[in-house]
């Protein structure tokens, strides 16, 4: 049996690329800033 559609595997591969790398990038902005650099004790 083999897959009469191989662009469909190509499709979900590159939405889920694009839904990580939107998790990644608005996690990183909407995180806050940081604290002010310092010693750790």
């Amino acid at each position: 049996m083999t897959n009469s559609k191989p662009w469909l595997w190509l499709l979900v591969a590159s939405l889920a690329l694009n839904v990580f790398l939107g998790v990644a990038v608005g996690t990183h902005f909407f995180r806050g800033p940081k604290g002010p650099p310092g010693r750790k004790t």
